[in-house]
């Protein structure tokens, strides 16, 4: 899972994941993240590992956090 998203963006990490089950259905299961949390103001790449009861691989989310003001080249006052 991927998500790209902004300094200070009010981002959650998600509480539930699709799943494929063994008879062909899809459904939604919780997942518990570690860590728990994203800090939304440090810029980069952070993952996060995720488990999935009855699941015995891991999830895992990779979120890009890029600086909100990155393409502000210039500020004049007036």
């Amino acid at each position: 899972i991927n998500a790209s998203l902004n300094t200070y963006s009010d981002y959650k990490l998600p509480s539930t994941v699709q799943v494929a089950y063994n008879n062909g259905s899809t459904g939604y299961e919780k997942v518990f993240w570690q860590p728990s949390n994203i800090d939304t103001s440090k810029v980069g790449s952070f993952n996060f590992l995720g488990t999935v009861q009855g699941f015995n691989k891991k999830v895992n989310l990779k979120v890009n956090i890029s600086n909100l003001y990155s393409n502000i080249n210039d500020i004049n006052m007036t």
